[in-house]
């Protein structure tokens, strides 16, 4: 097995060529990948696209997983949004993958970083990838459900995590050869990065809290963020929770944060225990002493399954429907308080319950699965034409630029 430590380099995008090339921008991207790295080694480069803007996204985090810094990078301060951002992203692919070609290239769940990596190597022929693949929320006006269908459009390997994830690329008449059941990277992750038990002990007793007797809250989609009557009625909520005699703490996102201060909402903070964003450790830590979980994230929704500890998704409709009915519960924000009250009056049966249910997302080897799937496709992207190019490869125009239209490209696929 490679080694689980890579020195830390230049960045260089001439690194990208003949390797597999691992498309990242996001926190979770980064976390879910990471074991897969290190199962491939050297033959694994690092590509980060710069999209999401969080302090604990640099080089740090790449750190504390045990990964180099990237092969090629992008740098996004001017901070384009939306489409602009996704062209930019895609664009720069595009060259790098052009100048530099891979022999595969990896990306993850339902990302604007996975969608524009997906996108540049299915243009240029090169193999994709799709790690999450057969994860649906069934709602298309979701950013992140339109980016996972269309990846999974244009993924020749598709690495579902679950039998369900299985099911429903079959039921959407997806080569049963190109889905390769794998489980999910999150418990090798989780497993590797849960503090010692003295460590989170520490920290709970740091912040004064009863152990499992409190809330966690974790709320930092957009989802959540940019509705400004959803993320008020669930910190709203919260608050009564609070208020009504449970202890609430909520790490505050910096996406959260901004959201807040520009929504006018930071008086509802002041009913909550807030404390500063977290570290995945410090944050799996305070998820594993917890009552029960809030949250809106699909991450957060995994590891509290994986750490048996009941939680309440905060969401319309949510992509990992095998943690429902016992580890997890949907929840709308005007329901919350109460049912954070419910699970309380519950304690200890759930949580002892959860201790003895088995995990639906695998069994600890996803990432050497994953890893050899990403092998198979990179030894087959120069032979016979086995992978499908979804789109045709864009003529550059006069500027130089190849012509793209992100927008209209993502609702051909996912209308397709």
């Amino acid at each position: 097995m490679p080694s689980t430590s890579r020195q830390p380099r230049p960045s260089s995008a001439a690194r990208l060529g003949g390797r597999i090339a691992f498309v990242l921008g996001t926190r979770a991207e980064i976390t879910r990948l990471a074991p897969v790295v290190h199962e491939l080694g050297d033959a694994a480069a690092l590509v980060h696209t710069g999209q999401q803007h969080d302090p604990l996204l640099g080089t740090a985090l790449l750190a504390e997983w045990g990964l180099a810094a990237p092969d090629a990078a992008l740098d996004m301060d001017d901070d384009p949004s939306g489409d602009g951002r996704l062209e930019r992203i895609m664009l720069w692919l595009d060259a790098n993958f052009t100048e530099h070609r891979p022999a595969a290239v990896v990306v993850l769940g339902g990302s604007m970083s996975a969608t524009a990596g997906a996108l540049a190597a299915n243009g240029a022929g090169i193999p994709v990838v799709h790690v999450g693949a057969g994860a649906r929320s069934h709602d298309r006006h979701e950013p992140a459900e339109r980016h996972r269908v269309v990846v999974d459009r244009l993924a020749d390997v598709l690495c579902a995590v679950t039998p369900e994830n299985v099911t429903q690329l079959i039921d959407e008449d997806y080569d049963p050869d190109r889905i390769v059941l794998t489980g999910s990277t999150a418990v090798e992750a989780c497993s590797r990065r849960l503090p010692a038990p003295a460590r989170g002990a520490a920290l709970v007793d740091a912040l004064g809290l009863d152990h499992d007797c409190y809330v966690l809250a974790a709320l930092d989609t957009l989802a959540t963020t940019e509705r400004p009557e959803l993320l008020s009625t669930a910190l709203t909520a919260l608050g009564d929770a609070h208020d009504g005699g449970c202890q609430v703490v909520l790490p505050l996102h910096p996406r959260t944060r901004s959201a807040v201060v520009r929504q006018g909402l930071e008086p509802l903070l002041d009913r909550l225990r807030v404390i500063d964003a977290l570290d995945r450790r410090s944050l799996l830590a305070l998820a594993s002493h917890a009552a029960v979980v809030v949250t809106d994230s699909g991450a957060v929704q995994e590891e509290a399954t994986l750490l048996g500890r009941p939680h309440l998704v905060v969401r319309e409709t949510a992509e990992l429907p095998e943690s429902l009915g016992g580890f997890a519960e949907p929840t709308h924000p005007l329901e919350l308080a109460r049912a954070i009250r419910r699970h309380l009056a519950a304690l200890p049966d759930t949580p002892a319950q959860l201790a003895e249910t088995a995990s639906p997302f695998g069994d600890g080897f996803a990432s050497e699965r994953i890893a050899e799937a990403a092998l198979a496709a990179a030894a087959h992207g120069g032979g016979p034409p086995v992978f499908r190019r979804v789109i045709p490869r864009a003529a550059p125009d006069d500027t130089g630029r190849r012509q793209t239209t992100p927008s209209a490209v993502i609702d051909a696929i996912v209308s397709a």
